[in-house]
């Protein structure tokens, strides 16, 4: 005859394993959803990135100016509805792009593999000061707070990119 203290035990061992695999096998589910919820967000904000993209890009890499008075009076909103409209689609889909890196939603490698660092990191050294100049003006020292943290973490993973400046189409 089996120990009643045996027999309970080994119960208890049963119980306590059933319990293991089921939080191992949840902790699973929950990953693996996570990361499906991820794709899906990245996926659906990269619909945006077509040929708006590609047409609004060429557009800004047109863009000439001194300083940000000059790109006021060229490019600002009510100076150039059209271009102000090109840079702002252009913005918000890398500031979009850094909210998802900050907030662990989608991770850096995906992010750069939908996004080329080199166009990043150009548009953002050629707009920072555009950037900086609406946030004294707005008086909101976040705006575009994911886009620099965009930038910094691609200068950061990509050190020996140089920023992509537009050609010359006369040195062609």
């Amino acid at each position: 005859m089996v120990d009643p203290i045996i027999l309970q035990s080994i119960s208890i061992l049963v119980s306590s394993l059933g319990i293991i695999v089921a939080i191992i096998y949840y902790a699973q589910v929950l990953r693996n959803t996570s990361k499906a919820r991820q794709r899906d967000l990245v996926f659906q904000r990269y619909q945006d990135y077509g040929q708006g993209y590609g047409k609004a890009i060429a557009e800004i890499n047109t863009f000439e100016w001194e300083n940000v008075d000059e790109w006021q009076r060229k490019y600002g909103m009510l100076a150039n509805p059209d271009a102000w409209s090109s840079w702002l689609y252009i913005s918000r889909i890398y500031n979009m792009a850094g909210i998802l890196l900050m907030e662990n939603v989608a991770e850096a490698d995906l992010i750069f593999r939908l996004y080329d660092p080199g166009t990043l990191i150009g548009i953002w050294e050629r707009f920072e000061q555009v950037v900086f100049f609406r946030r004294d003006r707005i008086n909101d020292p976040s705006f575009y707070e994911p886009f620099e943290f965009l930038y910094r973490e691609a200068k950061r993973r990509f050190p020996d990119i140089r920023s992509l400046r537009p050609i010359d189409p006369g040195s062609l």
